[in-house]
């Protein structure tokens, strides 16, 4: 192999190379969640995501997911944002309000401080 072939043949193997850095892989893992857990510390917020397969079957946590409480705010508004926008292309997201006062959520529980 001359010196031309072997040189243009590195470019190659590079330009691939920058490839795999710029382009992500497919292999990420991907997952359904329908039960998550929310711990708060002063330094994190950590989400126990879960999957409950039945009402009566245990939550099995599939993937833990920690960060500062700043990417959580601003993780908050960003969802906050695109539910809005949801809500404006496909309608209001219909929520029990059962299952709302349950989390504390519940429009008598947003006046509790006052």
């Amino acid at each position: 192999m001359n010196e031309d072939m072997k040189d243009e043949k590195k470019e190659d193997m590079t330009d691939e190379k920058k490839e795999e850095q710029i382009l992500p892989g497919y292999d990420v893992p991907e997952f359904y969640v329908n039960t998550v857990r929310i711990i708060t510390s002063i330094y994190d917020i950590q989400m126990n995501l879960a999957i409950r397969r039945g009402p009566n079957d245990q939550p099995k946590e599939i993937a833990l997911i920690r960060m500062s409480p700043q990417h959580a705010l601003a993780m908050c508004k960003l969802f906050e944002k695109h539910l809005q926008a949801y809500e404006n292309k496909f309608g209001k997201i219909p929520m029990s309000q059962q299952l709302l006062n349950t989390m504390g959520l519940g429009e008598d529980d947003s006046n509790a401080d006052n």
